[in-house]
């Protein structure tokens, strides 16, 4: 599995480089499972990060499966895109490309965006992928960890501090 972390909200982080770009290209050639956010999809890709993150909704899932597609899922790759934003309603949605087949797992939001939780959602989603889950039912459970865990971190903590998310290991327990 390789999760990325080199960019979000259209943005990338001082760490991007052409050279990480086209490195990690390379590295996702060789993964069974990529876990990018919608930033780093569309970075992987190589398209037009202004036009994709501007579609309605109905057109972003119809791109997001396309981008799947190029990345990796046309070649039986399991592509899970995470942090996906929603416009129309306050939640944000995950979408697990998987032998062809796109789904989208919506979670409610509070709108702040919170370090950490694209690991935690990488690491909740291998341990029940590994358990024998399916990627979609691996995706649920990572994404009702992770709002839990935002549900039980206090508003006084600094989102750049993560999410409460110990007492919750339990939810990822069978």
């Amino acid at each position: 599995m390789l999760t990325l972390l080199w960019g979000d909200d259209g943005r990338t982080y001082r760490n991007f480089s052409k050279e990480l770009l086209e490195t990690i290209r390379r590295m996702v050639k060789e993964a069974d499972i990529i876990t990018p956010n919608l930033t780093e999809l569309i970075l992987l890709a190589g398209e037009d990060m202004d036009k994709v993150t501007k579609l309605p909704e109905k057109e972003l899932t119809e791109e997001i499966y396309r981008l799947s597609m190029l990345v990796g899922g046309d070649k039986g790759k399991i592509v899970v895109v995470t942090g996906i934003p929603l416009s129309d309603t306050k939640a944000v949605a995950n979408y697990v490309f998987d032998n062809g087949e796109g789904t989208i797992i919506t979670s409610e939001s509070n709108g702040i965006h919170y370090s950490g939780t694209g690991d935690l959602f990488a690491a909740a989603f291998l341990g029940e992928y590994l358990r024998g889950g399916s990627a979609t039912s691996a995706a649920n459970l990572a994404s009702q960890f992770i709002l839990a865990s935002i549900k039980d971190t206090p508003k006084d903590v600094s989102p750049n501090a993560g999410t409460e998310y110990e007492k919750n290991l339990k939810m990822l327990m069978r």
